[in-house]
């Protein structure tokens, strides 16, 4: 029997006073320190003095800050020098904030991993809602980025509460996308929606004038308040794999909009925005959360328009067709039932890619019998022998992209302009026999453990890679791994 919801007002209670009573006045206390420096500076010592992790976590980020000047900071004071109080504050409240949200030891793994998904995003939200005001004064980008972090505070705060409520909630919405379904769920389950839940503890924890007004009617916030759900959007939207292209490509022209810049140098900030993420979640002692951030780099994709009569359609790839595409899925997918070597079903699976994308090369590389180096052991009919002898890349104890594959499982897509994630991942070496259009990485791996890569590019024909071509290309490699694992 489902128990009886309860209205906003109590969960608010509930979520203040049982649940979280010592957060809540951490938090607060943090976010209402006085505007005095001097004083705030020692009532941030007093708060933290017995928080060893907390005080290592403020000095790796002011080393972070400050590691092209002299010296290196080791007190908490020096520290306030280097990064200024509001940053030194916001430092204290995000680490307090998301390690006193996960302490709960008796969260279910499934609740666990959605308050690890909600928190991640909003992290990333707030590094976003920073970087795109970073034309204005660093108060104003401190109060953007704790306003963005605390947005989902009233969900955060339920997940992180446990219990078979929670159990029973996560079940519901696990397999819900669209977002007002998702919304009635919550508010049949709970009797209140998280967006009220959010607003009511942002108010009952008495937290920033900029959190609040940023929840109040979206027709009256100003431009810096507009920029915090932009982030929160944006997030969302680009660790979605299945977020349509139209889509991401709308939010980065506002992001572009916002920074006053144009989409290619738009794309560039993003994505350095996702490496800052991750290196200022490492130094926050929060490493956990990397996991959920975005891996690819974001991309601004053109989409074809009729009226742009410059279009040269012979240089652009062509269409997936959909039989093509379908008669393959149904060969890979039948695999398990055949009776062929796992060597041909290799092939097949290389047959698929090469003629479901129009590949003009497709590799399956694997380490060779001194496991020194990567070599193409099988190969489409687009590849002579020149391309197969030279195609060899040393192995070695250094990080690459194949080390980043082998850990993450997950395929890549290097295109012209590399972001900055994979340009230190990529040899001189792996240069050197690649396509410069770009090119398709993916793990082979069979019984959870990655026995090579595939390989592919168009670099004969000279034409570009496609979001559609990289979306059917991890299709494939996923559905080979998995049926050449049940073979096995």
């Amino acid at each position: 029997m489902r128990s009886t919801p309860i209205d906003s007002k109590a969960w608010i209670a509930k979520l203040s006073d049982q649940e979280l009573p010592a957060l809540a006045s951490t938090v607060r206390a943090l976010s209402r320190l006085s505007q005095d420096d001097l004083t705030a500076l020692s009532d941030i010592g007093n708060s933290i003095i017995h928080d060893s992790a907390l005080t290592s976590s403020i000095l790796k980020v002011a080393n972070q800050t400050s590691r092209h000047k002299s010296g290196s900071v080791t007190t908490v004071s020096r520290a306030c020098v280097v990064l200024g109080f509001k940053k030194l504050r916001n430092i204290c409240i995000t680490v307090k904030l998301l390690g006193g949200l996960l302490k709960n030891a008796t969260l279910n793994k499934a609740v666990y991993i959605e308050l690890l998904k909600l928190m991640s995003q909003s992290f990333h939200a707030a590094m976003l809602a920073k970087m795109m005001l970073a034309n204005y004064d660093e108060d104003t980008q401190e109060e953007v980025f704790i306003a963005t972090l605390l947005t989902h505070l009233g969900e955060s705060a339920f997940w992180s509460m446990g219990g078979e409520l929670t159990e029973k909630l996560e079940i519901r919405l696990r397999r819900v996308t669209d977002a007002s379904q998702r919304k009635a769920i919550v508010k049949e389950q709970l009797g209140a929606s998280f967006e009220e839940l959010n607003q009511g503890l942002a108010k009952a924890w008495r937290l920033s004038d900029v959190l609040i007004k940023s929840m109040d009617d979206s027709q009256t916030r100003t431009p810096e308040l507009q920029v915090i759900q932009l982030a929160d959007d944006a997030s969302r939207c680009f660790a979605d794999k299945s977020a349509l292209p139209s889509h991401r490509n709308e939010l980065i022209e506002r992001i572009a909009k916002q920074l006053k810049l144009d989409k290619r140098q738009a794309v560039k900030r993003i994505n350095r925005c996702q490496s800052d993420t991750t290196e200022m979640l490492d130094s926050l002692g929060i490493a956990v959360l990397k996991q959920f951030i975005y891996k690819q780099d974001v991309s601004y994709i053109e989409l074809n328009s009729p009226d742009v009569e410059e279009i040269d359609n012979s240089a652009q790839a062509p269409s997936i067709d959909p039989l093509t595409q379908l008669k393959w899925l149904r060969e890979l997918t039948m695999l398990s039932t055949k009776r062929i070597s796992l060597n041909q079903a290799i092939q097949l699976s290389i047959e698929a890619l090469t003629k479901t994308l129009n590949m003009d090369k497709v590799l399956l590389l694997m380490a060779d019998k001194n496991q020194h180096a990567l070599v193409p052991r099988f190969h489409n009919d687009g590849c002579d022998r020149q391309i197969i002898t030279s195609f060899r890349i040393a192995l070695s104890d250094q990080d690459s992209v194949f080390t980043l594959m082998q850990q993450e499982l997950l395929p890549i897509w290097i295109r012209e302009n590399v972001g900055e994630r994979y340009k230190r991942l990529i040899s001189s070496e792996l240069k050197r026999v690649v396509s410069a259009k770009g090119y398709f990485l993916a793990p082979l791996v069979i019984n959870n453990k990655c026995v090579g890569y595939f390989y592919l590019d168009k670099s004969v024909s000279n034409k570009s890679l496609t979001n559609d071509d990289f979306e059917v290309f991890e299709h494939f490699t996923v559905l080979t791994s998995l049926c050449l694992s049940s073979m096995t």
